[in-house]
């Protein structure tokens, strides 16, 4: 459960921050 609320908000950062890189 920890990896995957860990995984889940880095693909949340990931998601906010790769418009910006675009």
């Amino acid at each position: 459960v920890s990896d995957n609320d860990h995984i889940d908000r880095l693909m949340s950062c990931l998601y906010m921050a790769l418009p910006f890189y675009m």
